[in-house]
């Protein structure tokens, strides 16, 4: 196809990664998805942000098979450009979440220097619902993030996975901590005691799917029991009823949870209750 070689070799970068587009429509031999990926990987090393912006928004298209784009794509998490990152995540997600490159490409945006990447990775990365993974550990450092907006990602992307993995065990509020690997205790207490009460939602919500019974976490949850904040006093009132009630500080947290002034408290906590008895009947 020397026609195309020449457009590939004499247009600008921008044309070049519309022809590269163009490639990746028509499919065709390995010729042509050779001269695509190399027009992608030209463009890829473009100075313009633009261009490397578009070569990262087709090359999941136009690289095949699926862990060769991630490939591509994971060499673009170095890119200098936070835009750049931040469209790696979202196509890293376009891509799916459950393969190991994938997952190894985002946890290393999760530190990214630029917010506005570790908030995007943060939400991507609590869709990583593989069982027995670290993926619920691995955002609980992201509740203390001196960034606001990481801090509330981190918040919704617990939620969610606290909530994923207690309706797969069958119930909305069914003990599911068993399916990951727990973190230790202390990793919550500052996000716990945080100022912002999101964050000390979130630590709560961690708190139900990763923590067992441990002195530092059980003082942490039974002081959160009394947060001014329902939702805050929601989750930790879950996460101490998962302790058990042999511990005479829990049970009196629990009791007052029962009577708690908010009725969203006082009915989760029931259910909460109803369904561990179940579960362990």
């Amino acid at each position: 196809m020397p026609h195309v070689e020449r457009i590939l070799s004499r247009e600008t970068p921008r044309n070049r990664v519309d022809c590269a587009w163009a490639l990746a429509h028509l499919g065709g031999d390995n010729a042509t998805s050779h001269l695509a990926e190399r027009a992608m990987d030209e463009a890829l090393r473009d100075a313009e942000v633009e261009v490397r912006h578009a070569a990262v928004l087709a090359a999941r298209w136009i690289v095949r098979p699926a862990d060769r784009a991630v490939s591509v794509l994971s060499a673009a998490t170095h890119d200098g450009s936070p835009r750049i990152r931040t469209a790696v995540v979202e196509e890293l997600r376009m891509i799916g979440l459950d393969a190991t490159p994938v997952i190894d490409c985002l946890r290393g945006l999760l530190g990214d220097p630029d917010a506005v990447v570790r908030t995007t990775a943060v939400l991507a990365w609590g869709h990583c619902m593989r069982p027995g993974g670290e993926v619920i550990p691995s955002l609980v450092p992201c509740l203390s993030d001196a960034d606001s907006e990481v801090r509330q990602a981190a918040v919704y992307a617990l939620g969610e996975a606290y909530e994923y993995r207690a309706i797969r065990e069958g119930r909305r509020d069914v003990e599911a901590r068993r399916v990951v690997e727990p973190a230790p205790p202390e990793a919550l207490l500052p996000a716990l005691a945080h100022p912002d009460p999101d964050t000390r939602e979130g630590a709560a919500r961690a708190a139900c799917v990763l923590c067992h019974a441990a002195a530092p976490i059980e003082e942490g949850l039974v002081t959160a029991a009394g947060d001014p904040e329902p939702q805050v006093r929601r989750y930790a009132l879950a996460a101490l009823a998962g302790f058990g009630v042999e511990r005479a500080a829990i049970r009196e947290a629990l009791l007052h949870g029962l009577a708690d002034p908010d009725p969203v408290v006082r009915e989760h906590l029931t259910e909460r209750l109803i369904n561990l008895g179940c579960a362990r009947c």
